[in-house]
């Protein structure tokens, strides 16, 4: 149902609008184009928003990270496979 309906998403739309849905498949075939002399009509869409599935993944992930961390991981239980070692321990 997902894919079903991410295709009619990008049926009904995707060419109105330079629907992007893999940025990295997208962006190669536009910067050729752009390199080859299309200029402008190389990254056509409204709003001139291409790129945006290139940079809203970035921060995306840097977000989810910084959440991980100072929200998520101090209220984790530790390891315990994984032994502490404080000063004057050694590991045998």
């Amino acid at each position: 149902m997902i894919g079903l309906l991410v295709a009619m998403v990008g049926a009904f739309g995707g060419m109105l609008e330079a629907w992007a849905i893999n940025p990295a498949r997208d962006f190669g075939p536009r910067l050729f184009g752009w390199v080859a002399g299309w200029g402008y009509n190389a990254f056509p869409g409204p709003g001139d928003y291409w790129w945006v599935p290139i940079v809203a993944p970035l921060l995306g992930a840097v977000a989810a990270g910084l959440v991980y961390n100072f929200m998520l991981r101090p209220f984790m239980p530790d390891n315990p496979k994984r032994k502490a070692y404080g000063p004057g321990d050694t590991k045998t």
